[in-house]
């Protein structure tokens, strides 16, 4: 896939599908480009979420990261499309590896069912 702010903004368009989020328009993403690496702020920006969403995917593994000085860190832009492409694969993945572990939490019943009563 060609790096550009027109195949940025259709996988997010993509990914944001059935969603209430707004996607970031093809300006915003070209301006963003011209960046070598970005913040968090910018990670916000274009995944449309929240900067604790951006940390647990940063500490899940799923987000690539650079820390300059132990404490600041940035993005690269090849991390940002990985990222886009895992989660483009897990929304299109069959819900059937959700749904199992939602269902067996779901069926499991306490070993006191005594601790369900007030």
């Amino acid at each position: 896939m060609e790096v550009n702010p027109e195949n940025i903004h259709l996988s997010l368009t993509e990914l944001l599908k059935g969603t209430n989020k707004k996607v970031p328009n093809e300006k915003l993403l070209a301006k963003l480009m011209e960046k070598p690496f970005l913040t968090n702020s910018d990670a916000t920006i274009i995944f449309n979420c929240c900067r604790k969403t951006i940390l647990r995917w940063r500490k899940g593994g799923k987000l690539s990261y650079i820390l300059i000085g132990g404490r600041i860190v940035r993005y690269m832009w090849c991390d940002i499309l990985e990222c886009l492409n895992l989660q483009l694969k897990e929304k299109n993945m069959p819900n059937q590896t959700r749904s199992k572990s939602f269902k067996r939490r779901q069926n499991e019943v306490p070993a006191d069912s005594s601790s369900l009563r007030n």
